[in-house]
């Protein structure tokens, strides 16, 4: 349903020819990125929903109180901390959090719903700041950005409302059949300094991946989509698709995905060049995405990268797709003339465009902190990165950089009898594993635990080694005290519980190298002691032995 038309009143900026193209866009495709994007918050909530009580809760192996020893990201208070020791209060931020999602989606206080939207994730992002991917970042920067944009301008019901009182006020005028006229021109490009936010985020996310990839395996070598192809803890069937191919074919698409990241940036930011430019930045983005979804399980990274396309489209794409489209886009055609209930005073643009610039400043200096920047010419501006830390946006773009992964790492939580004999299933794999399926939650198998699991692998690093060993840990009696829960095993027979990886070299075809298989951490659960001093020994029980992935 597409509203009223902008004024170019309600544009703050002056639009020079040559740099136009920056600071503009149409409002039917912000409109259209609303709906993409609340459907992408929708795939979101609904995946986090699912591992809620696993990874999100005091239940779980990040309780509240371990939560405050994370370093993953700059923390901020989650509101679902509090919301935890209350009856309802989790159940209903969720419903609520739903429900701005679909308000989102169909266009009601645009805006506003944009802004609720950005604080129920910051809520969750922050509750376990270890489930974060580069899909969330995204969606977190996207999220900043949105209430700075005209999101109910188009295809929403703040158009529609917006266009029925310009008919009545048309009306009370005496001029009805002059407002049922279609316009002869029909102008709905938007300028601002958040458009070029927008663009330059989008932007930033491929450079800054093709920048890191500065190991061989992408360009020396070319043996990157052939070991990426190789992991088998999140591929998919499609992935057999490509290993079909002769190896020349995939040394060339390794060197081709890198050649990708580097233009995109300049086919969204360059000024000339466009409607074209874009166009195939939409185009490249769509197929990039489109053959790592086939081939990989990524979450809602390649669909949400996808969402962001809409944003491209300019008025000569719409032009021609109101051409190709008429019967269905002119069916809402006569209410263009009337102008929106939304265009706010010049002040409050204003207003707006100062926050644009301040968001701007912060994401070029949080992308030069991150990637560009050499290690000892970081420079920290608290009040810069506040909104981006709030968010969770921390513009860590280091998918598969610097090098492809050359191990696999497979992870398995494995429970023991008193024996020290693994019992006949695994408590959690990372890989498939039918026998796991039968009595494990359907939470335990989606992508969310995965990465978690392997964030928790990865936890190494010596200044951070300590929080690892006791997250490692906390996983471990977590699957221990959850078989003991839901009946799986009989108490008798566990006397412990394993985190074990198997890492395989990705490149095994070339070098035959063997899998390594470590133990990460032992959970020996306590015997013959009142509840009560059991429950305290298991917050305080050390590991029996530890070890690290590297």
């Amino acid at each position: 349903m597409e509203g009223p038309r902008v004024p170019e009143a309600v544009s703050a900026l002056p639009r020079p020819e040559w740099w136009s193209p920056l600071v503009t866009t149409d409002l039917r495709s912000i409109g259209l990125f609303r709906i993409t994007l609340a459907l992408i918050l929708l795939g979101q909530g609904w995946g986090r929903w699912e591992v809620f009580a696993d990874l999100c809760s005091n239940a779980g192996p990040v309780s509240g109180e371990f939560l405050s020893r994370i370093r993953e990201i700059p923390r901020w208070p989650s509101l679902l901390t509090w919301l935890e020791t209350t009856r309802w209060g989790v159940p209903l931020f969720a419903a609520s959090t739903v429900a701005v999602h679909i308000l989102l989606l169909i266009g009601w206080q645009s805006r506003t719903m944009a802004a609720l939207s950005l604080f129920a994730f910051s809520a969750v992002a922050h509750r376990n700041p270890l489930l974060l991917i580069g899909a969330d970042e995204v969606l977190a920067s996207m999220l900043l950005w949105a209430p700075l944009l005209p999101l109910g301008a188009r295809f929403s019901v703040d158009a529609r409302i917006a266009a029925a009182r310009g008919r009545a006020d048309t009306c009370q005028a005496g001029m009805c059949d002059v407002s049922l006229r279609r316009p002869e021109r029909d102008d709905s490009t938007w300028a601002s300094i958040a458009v070029l936010g927008v663009f330059a985020q989008i932007a930033f996310v491929y450079l800054a991946t093709a920048w890191l990839k500065s190991g061989p395996s992408w360009w020396a070598e070319g043996t990157a989509v052939a070991r990426v192809l190789k992991m088998e803890t999140f591929r998919r069937p499609g992935a057999a698709l490509f290993e079909m191919l002769p190896a020349g074919c995939l040394h060339v698409a390794s060197r081709g995905v890198l050649l990708l990241e580097y233009a995109l940036p300049l086919m969204i930011l360059s000024p000339w060049g466009q409607p074209w430019g874009r166009r195939a930045a939409i185009a490249s983005i769509v197929a990039l995405h489109g053959g790592i979804s086939l081939a990989l399980d990524a979450g809602l990274f390649s669909a949400t990268m996808m969402a962001l396309t809409p944003l491209l489209l300019s008025p000569d794409d719409w032009r021609w797709l109101e051409r190709a489209f008429a019967k269905v886009l002119r069916r809402h055609a006569k209410i263009d003339s009337f102008q929106p209930a939304f265009a706010s005073p010049r002040s409050e643009f204003n207003l707006r465009e100062k926050f644009a610039t301040w968001f701007l400043a912060g994401l070029v200096l949080m992308n030069w902190n991150y990637t560009f920047g050499p290690q000892g010419w970081k420079f920290h501006v608290p009040p810069l990165e506040w909104p981006w830390q709030f968010a969770a946006a921390s513009q860590r773009w280091h998918m598969f950089g610097p090098d492809a992964p050359h191990l696999d790492i497979q992870l398995n939580v494995v429970l023991l009898d008193s024996e020290d004999n693994p019992l006949p299933f695994s408590a959690w794999s990372s890989l498939e594993n039918p026998a796991l399926a039968s009595h494990a939650p359907a939470g335990r198998r989606s992508f969310v635990w995965k990465a978690f699991m392997l964030r928790a692998a990865q936890l190494t690093q010596p200044d951070r080694r300590s929080e690892g060993d006791e997250l490692r840990l906390r996983i471990c009696r977590f699957f221990a005290d959850d078989a003991l829960r839901r009946g799986v095993v009989v108490p008798a027979t566990v006397r412990s519980a394993e985190v074990w990886t198997t890492s395989v070299p990705t490149d095994r075809g070339t070098r035959g190298a063997e899998p390594e298989v470590k133990l990460l951490a032992r959970y020996q659960i306590p015997r013959e002691m009142p509840p009560a001093r059991e429950a305290e020994l298991s917050e305080n029980q050390e590991p029996a032995e530890t070890a690290s992935t590297r």
